[in-house]
């Protein structure tokens, strides 16, 4: 969501539209669902054997991204001539979106049909033919397979193919304002690839705990012996970023946006002043900002502001 706001020259955009746009990104809250993402992950596991079983060739599943939006953008976001099956659930009346994007249709065609490399997918708004619904259909029909087998393991959820669309723009999945979860898979048959995508409104798995948690610790309760051991020693190798920070501000939003090129932030900082260094936003220490003998600026530590408790740092010492 910030990313549409962010992306957009601030020049260009009309005096007062920024913070409307603002003020409606911050009204829009999207909870993550740990479950779901959980799924999804091991989704693609199950998924790459299903389909070479179906193809007969080799086939890679690979997940390229999960976001959280509106039902209406992430049908908007789609190309405008795909294949999508709309699908009902057996949980109540939701419905969630599977969308084949061409180049990924047309690899299956030409592999069930045993055909060389087909010429470049058409750009125009044509139907379907019959031929390519019922390969595309079975197609998703398998993929939604594979989705509840993963889904067994926290809910029984069976998915039944409804209608098939060429646009999804065409889709009516759930009202466009409802929160809804996008999955994108990079799905290779042989060599050739193309993108499949789940759309799932929050109207589809609103009757089921489990899928709507949003508490979720995965792996063990109970750590093997000597496992607390090595992950403090993999946090003490893990890199982290600090940031020293000499001086903070407050300016209204109005003077932000009014910022050229050439205009001077008066900081009013003392040489002799600490900077502040945090470390994931976190407070950590106050330091003497210098000047080494290569020229490089650097800083020294001085004072701790948020001490780390003696017990851990005896566990970490005697590793």
């Amino acid at each position: 969501m910030g990313s549409k706001i962010l992306s957009r020259n601030f020049r260009d955009i009309e005096e007062g539209s920024v913070i409307e746009q603002i003020i409606r990104v911050a009204a829009l809250s999207y909870d993550r669902l740990p479950v779901m993402e959980v799924i999804f992950e091991r989704y693609a596991l199950i998924l790459a054997p299903a389909l070479k079983i179906y193809t007969t060739v080799p086939v890679d599943v690979v997940l390229e991204g999960v976001d959280y939006m509106t039902c209406g953008e992430a049908l908007e976001g789609l190309d405008q001539l795909s294949f999508v099956t709309i699908a009902n659930t057996s949980m109540n009346e939701g419905q969630i979106g599977v969308v084949l994007n061409t180049d990924l249709l047309f690899n299956n065609l030409e592999i069930m049909l045993g055909g060389g490399r087909f010429e470049p997918a058409p750009t125009d708004k044509r139907s379907f033919t019959m031929i390519e619904k019922r390969l595309g259909t079975r197609f998703c029909e398998i993929a939604l397979g594979g989705l509840s087998e993963t889904l067994a393991q926290f809910c029984e959820l069976k998915f039944q193919i409804d209608s098939v669309e060429s646009n999804p723009r065409n889709a009516m999945l759930a009202p466009l304002a409802t929160p809804t979860l996008k999955v994108v898979y990079r799905v290779k048959l042989s060599g050739r690839e193309g993108l499949m995508t789940f759309i799932v409104p929050s109207t589809a798995i609103e009757n089921s705990p489990v899928l709507m948690s949003q508490n979720f610790l995965a792996g063990r309760q109970n750590p093997e012996p000597g496992g607390e051991r090595a992950m403090v020693s993999a946090l003490r190798e893990a890199e982290v970023s600090l940031t020293a920070v000499l001086r903070e501000m407050e300016l209204p939003l109005g003077g932000v946006l009014s910022l050229r090129p050439g205009d001077v932030l008066r900081l009013d900082i003392d040489p002799s002043e600490e900077a502040a260094v945090y470390c994931s936003n976190q407070s950590m220490f106050r330091a003497a900002i210098g000047q080494r003998k290569s020229a490089l600026l650097a800083a020294k530590v001085s004072s701790e502001l948020s001490p780390i408790p003696d017990e851990l740092l005896q566990k970490m010492g005697g590793q």
